[in-house]
């Protein structure tokens, strides 16, 4: 009787140990996660963001800066340098000529307001017919603008190139600056830095080939990732994203007219 019971306590002890053993051999079921993947500088969620930096450069060089320059074409006279605006203030010829400084005093017209600063203009001959000019501390409104800024650099403009192929403007806006340059030695690339309260951002705009010929522009940032940006005859632009220069489309999105010249309006604080 004694032995059946030793015997019966063996095997319960047996199948216990088995039990446990069982049990901490079995894997639990969990579900895999996915690998995280950061998201690239220029991205679904910010290509918006990304397309209007390049509108508001565009603005500025293409349409901003002639109406500024176009302050430098009030007469002055040929003794004192001084010239009266349209609709009030003044600007100085410092010496006399074609080829002074004119320094501004809260000149006014209709397209606004140049409120200080000067432009140093520069005239060269030749074939490329350059005219250059220099602008230190220039602060200006435009009749539609809501607030001034302040604008430094040097522009040149050339005839044998669909845009300009030396510049480096600098905008201050108020808690905004922004940097527009070119690299002599990299001419199909305009370098297009932003700095703001809200974060601050570095492009790269390819926009001529080679030869110097007006391409479809490609914005990139220094991960690779890019917008190609196909505007058509009406003023409407269709994006496309991709992740690495050459890679696949991402996605697009398509802009017209009237809703990029609101991202415009947007982006220069301007009155609607």
């Amino acid at each position: 009787m004694k032995k059946h019971i030793l015997n019966s306590i063996l095997v319960l002890s047996v199948l216990a140990l088995s039990a446990c053993n069982g049990g901490s051999s079995s894997t639990p079921n969990v579900p895999p996660v996915d690998p995280v993947v950061a998201k690239k500088t220029i991205n679904v969620d910010n290509l918006g963001d990304a397309f209007t930096t390049y509108l508001l450069y565009r603005y500025r060089l293409n349409k901003e800066l002639q109406v500024v320059l176009d302050f430098l074409k009030f007469e002055v006279d040929s003794t004192s340098g001084i010239g009266q605006c349209p609709k009030q203030g003044s600007i100085q010829q410092v010496p006399p000529g074609i080829f002074g400084k004119v320094v501004f005093n809260a000149c006014q017209s209709e397209a606004g307001t140049v409120l200080s600063g000067s432009i140093n203009p520069s005239y060269f001959a030749g074939t490329a017919k350059t005219t250059s000019f220099a602008f230190t501390d220039l602060s200006y409104q435009l009749s539609d603008d809501t607030e001034y800024q302040k604008l430094t650099g040097s522009f040149s403009e050339n005839r044998n190139f669909p845009r300009s192929i030396d510049f480096k403007l600098s905008y201050t806006n108020g808690t905004r600056t922004a940097q527009y340059a070119v690299d002599i030695t990299k001419l199909n690339l305009v370098d297009i830095k932003t700095t703001a309260i809200s974060g601050n951002q570095h492009f790269v705009l390819t926009d001529l080939n080679d030869k110097g010929e007006a391409i479809t522009p490609i914005l990139s940032a220094e991960d690779g990732s890019n917008l190609t940006l196909a505007f058509d005859n009406a003023g409407a632009a269709t994006l496309s994203l991709r992740n690495d220069s050459g890679g696949k489309v991402i996605t697009t999105k398509s802009y017209s007219k009237a809703e990029i010249d609101d991202l415009i309006v947007g982006a220069r604080r301007a009155k609607k």
